[in-house]
């Protein structure tokens, strides 16, 4: 329904030079008693109705039947149809029930509405009805002659109509009339009621405030007022925002004697965030996933028990966990596919129950089962143990060893012994051959060193520098240690032999275990 002009009489005379104007005298006229009616408080009902409200069942207008008995009852009440009409099915009044009312030629057949509500007839009908009510106003006829033809009354008689349910779909369902629900009949008898396209009325508006009663008092003044508590509105980028004024106001969901039974949202993200906008907690929905904290947050996981002890705690700062409490021990079970326990770290006991085989992150062994944990006890008296002796020549506990070589025509030769991630180890080189091609004298000198560890140049355990062949103190020509004790990935060794001399080195890395 579309905005209407409207116009009134004024009962006042504006051309007069005194203020206030004065009130005109007289009765008043039929002309100006039509225009204040049908050009101004009828529009004003339907611009108002339709443009301020959505069409629907604003409050009643209940249906009810007896099974397999004739007639449905249509209940008191109020609905607005999509041009803004108010339409009232009131107690004490009437409505209409003709299959044929719109036409001019048919009588009008009123019935009265009981508390009980009107009755609509189903006499002799088959099949599925929906029941609807249209706005109708009725010429009382029985007062205008009763009234000797000189009092003219319309009467408000909302018409109830049955309607087969086939003609109405989501096109014809269009709010000209309100459905209030669908019945089933056979031979006039009612076999099946339900609620369906019943539609409530709605109320469009950008934003709703909410107000609550408040008592203030003074050192002598009391007041009793409403304050403002909370506003619905519009999201300024689409969407819901619901906003409340104060530091300490609380939004809750819940019902009369009870819990209410399910809140779901349907969000790919459920968002928790900071006083200062920060999102600290995020439910992503899409992917089940649960994230807590973010920068400059940490976030944690607290579980208590019935007597409020701290029993599973994820903390976030220490990346830690921590199951059991003091008078609660904590326990780790886990099960396999079928539900049986496979696994469990009990917290009383401090015991590692299991079911399978240990083995090591890279699987490069067969595990050790439950008959090798006969050699347990080596553990904990200084010895080696059987539990895991193997050789895997890329991530090893064995010594690896590689050679150098160098001569008159390639005087100086470097070697990496790398390890696919830092380990402890202690690593060094020595000479096992020397052969001069001239006279050996002074200039003919051997320095094997190593030379890197992880790519940074080796000082720590001291250098050699001066004379003709190693330079100066700092310069890349000193000679540093033969041996490294520490932890690295990767030893880069170095063999230089000066004037003429053919030499042979080897290269030793202990990785520790």
């Amino acid at each position: 329904m579309a905005s209407e002009p409207m116009v009134r009489t004024i009962y006042t005379d504006p051309t007069a030079p005194t203020i206030p104007p004065p009130v005109r005298t007289g009765a008043t006229a039929h002309s100006e008693s039509m225009v204040d009616q049908v050009k101004y408080a009828q529009p004003l009902e339907r611009v108002h109705g339709s443009g301020l409200h959505d069409w629907g069942i604003g409050e009643g207008m209940a249906i009810s039947a007896t099974l397999n008995q004739p007639g449905v009852h249509v209940l008191p009440g109020i609905a607005v149809d999509t041009a803004g009409r108010h339409i009232s099915l009131a107690e004490t009044g009437k409505a209409e029930i003709g299959p044929d009312a719109d036409n001019p030629a048919v009588a009008p057949n009123l019935t009265p509405v009981l508390a009980s509500g009107a009755v609509l007839p189903t006499a002799g009908l088959n099949g599925s009805f929906f029941v609807s009510v249209r706005w109708r106003e009725t010429f009382d006829a029985d007062l205008w002659n009763s009234s000797n033809q000189t009092i003219f009354q319309m009467l408000h008689t909302p018409w109830l109509k049955l309607e087969l349910a086939a003609g109405i779909n989501d096109a014809t369902d269009d709010g000209t009339r309100i459905l209030l629900g669908r019945i089933t009949l056979n031979a006039g008898n009612v076999t099946a009621l339900t609620h369906e396209r019943r539609r409530e009325a709605g109320l469009p508006a950008g934003i709703l405030k909410f107000w609550r009663g408040e008592t203030t008092s003074g050192a002598l003044n009391l007041k009793a007022d409403n304050t403002f508590t909370a506003e619905l509105r519009a999201r300024a980028a689409g969407g819901l925002e619901v906003k409340v004024p104060g530091a300490t106001d609380q939004i809750e969901f819940k019902r009369d004697g009870g819990n209410i039974a399910k809140v779901a949202f349907g969000a790919d993200l459920v968002v928790g965030r900071a006083a200062n906008g920060t999102e600290t907690v995020v439910i992503d929905t899409a992917h089940g996933n649960i994230t807590l904290g973010t920068q400059g947050v940490e976030g944690d996981v607290v579980v208590m028990d019935g007597h409020n002890r701290r029993v599973f705690v994820v903390d976030g700062s220490t990346a830690s966990l921590t199951i059991g409490a003091n008078g609660n021990e904590g326990d780790i079970r886990v099960m396999d596919a079928a539900g049986q326990p496979s696994m469990r770290v009990d917290g009383a006991t401090g015991d590692v129950i299991f079911r399978g085989l240990l083995r090591d992150p890279a699987g490069s062994h067969a595990g050790v089962g439950h008959a090798l944990l006969k050699y347990l006890p080596e553990l904990t008296n200084g010895s080696l143990t059987n539990l895991h002796r193997h050789f895997n020549p890329g991530d090893a506990s064995r010594a690896r060893v590689d050679w150098l070589f160098t001569n008159g025509t390639n005087p100086t030769a470097t070697l990496d012994i790398a390890f696919g991630s830092a380990r402890a180890m202690t690593a060094y080189v020595t000479v096992a051959y020397i052969d001069p091609r001239d006279p050996f004298d002074n200039a003919d000198v051997i320095a094997a060193e190593i030379y890197r560890v992880d790519g940074q140049d080796f000082r720590s355990f001291g250098y050699i520098f001066g004379g003709a062949q190693i330079g100066p103190d700092g310069d890349d020509a000193n000679c540093r240690s033969p041996v490294f004790q520490g932890t690295a990935s990767r030893i880069t060794f170095r063999l230089r032999s000066f004037v003429n001399v053919d030499c042979i080195a080897a290269c030793v890395v202990f990785p520790e275990f």
